[in-house]
């Protein structure tokens, strides 16, 4: 049994064949890359923002800065910034972006993992992209790669201290990291920077993770420049 629901009238129209409709199925492929079975937006940028410190050469191509608006039923909007520049994903809006890109927190885990077709969202108007498309069809690109390797991006990060012995930061607890968001945990110099600011960035955002350890660890990393530590 199938059932068909009358769509609203779109504004334009694409007639199969013709390079406008040749154009657009490029720019947004029909069939959706299978690429996560992650469950919340937050676990998704939180994994590119890794990937793109681990190697930074997934956003080489993407000279721009990008805006993304999550809404939520019932709730305030989300916002995140994916910076390729910088190669830093982060919470919050930036004052100057090349892309805008608003849609239902739902719509975007559904459409990262391949269960929502990108054209059906934007034609639909649940995805709205302002700004440049090239940029998003860039990220899009970007974000697949990305969320390919999060598992081995950071074990590539967390195994460089080992065994290039160049690393060193302090970690506070959960709450010190809510509270005091001025204490950074980076480090010039040691790449393992990386990994103990994921650690910080998964307890913000789910600081139940802590809640069956009540202590506070040191970490001390030997081996840097001129013996630092």
């Amino acid at each position: 049994v199938r059932a068909c629901v009358k769509p609203a009238a779109p504004a334009f129209y694409l007639k199969a064949g013709t390079a406008a409709a040749q154009k657009w199925q490029l720019r947004f492929p029909s069939t959706p890359p299978q690429t996560s079975k992650m469950s919340t937006a937050d676990e998704i940028f939180s994994t590119i923002g890794t990937s793109l410190k681990a190697d930074p050469k997934l956003a080489s191509k993407i000279d721009a800065v990008l805006q993304f608006v999550l809404t939520e039923r019932g709730a305030a909007s989300t916002e995140w910034v994916v910076d390729c520049k910088a190669c830093a994903v982060s919470r919050g809006s930036a004052p100057s972006v090349e892309c805008v890109v608003t849609i239902a927190a739902d719509d975007f885990v559904a459409l990262v993992a391949g269960k929502l077709n990108p054209v059906t969202a934007y034609m639909s108007g649940r995805m709205k992209v302002k700004g440049s498309t090239a940029v998003a069809q860039k990220f899009a690109a970007m974000a697949k790669k990305a969320l390919a390797q999060p598992r081995d991006a950071t074990a590539t990060a967390s195994a460089a201290p080992a065994a290039a012995a160049t690393t060193t930061a302090a970690v506070t607890t959960a709450a010190a990291a809510a509270d005091r968001p001025e204490l950074s945990v980076r480090q010039e110099g040691f790449s393992s920077s990386s990994v103990f600011e994921q650690m910080a960035t998964n307890l913000r955002v789910a600081p139940a993770l802590a809640q069956k350890v009540n202590g506070v660890f040191g970490f001390c990393v030997t081996g840097g420049a001129s013996g630092a530590s």
